[in-house]
């Protein structure tokens, strides 16, 4: 048996242009993803990624992806010309609410009190508990699109969204891989 190119030469051609054309439809406009190497500056993540760690920044991820629980994610803060890195806690539709207890306040996030990686809850002072109450009442303890409740591994709070309250999807720089 032989195989006859001039034959198959359509085919191949119909394959080719259908491969080209389902790439072209998995690449959205605006969804360029760079990496770039990066190093910890801080003690905010702790254990999860200490001062000094490597870590890769995949700048432009959240122009293509949605941020998801749990990610490790680089965000503009206000005044901060280095990227701040943080965990997704909360994402947009999630309840949020506050508790308090005679240490301070605490965050949930649909029931469950935010803890850090070591399982300690996060501690509001009396000044964020007020902050966050405002921020419970406008927004009826749901997160609302585009935004999302980044949070270091300090107990008390850090650069992150017990100072900053929600972070905007348009703040978002990139994903952070280990």
């Amino acid at each position: 048996m032989s195989f006859n190119f001039q034959k198959a030469k359509p085919v191949i051609i119909v394959l080719i242009l259908a491969g080209v054309l389902f790439l072209i439809s998995q690449v959205r406009p605006g969804c360029t993803v760079t990496r770039e190497p990066n190093e910890v500056r801080g003690m905010s993540l702790g254990s999860q990624l200490p001062d000094g760690s490597s870590v890769i920044l995949l700048r432009g991820y959240y122009k293509c992806h949605e941020p998801a629980r749990g990610e490790i994610a680089a965000f503009q803060a206000p005044g901060n010309a280095v990227p701040v890195i943080k965990v997704v806690r909360g994402v947009p539709g999630d309840q949020f609410s506050l508790t308090s207890d005679t240490t301070g306040g605490h965050l949930l996030i649909n029931g469950n009190v935010q803890t850090t990686a070591e399982g300690q809850p996060y501690v509001l002072s009396e000044n964020r508990v007020a902050f966050w109450t405002l921020y419970v009442n406008q927004f009826h303890g749901v997160i609302p699109p585009k935004a999302y409740m980044l949070l270091g591994n300090i107990p008390g709070g850090a650069l992150d969204s017990i100072r900053y309250g929600f972070i905007s999807s348009s703040q978002l720089i990139g994903k952070i891989q280990r």
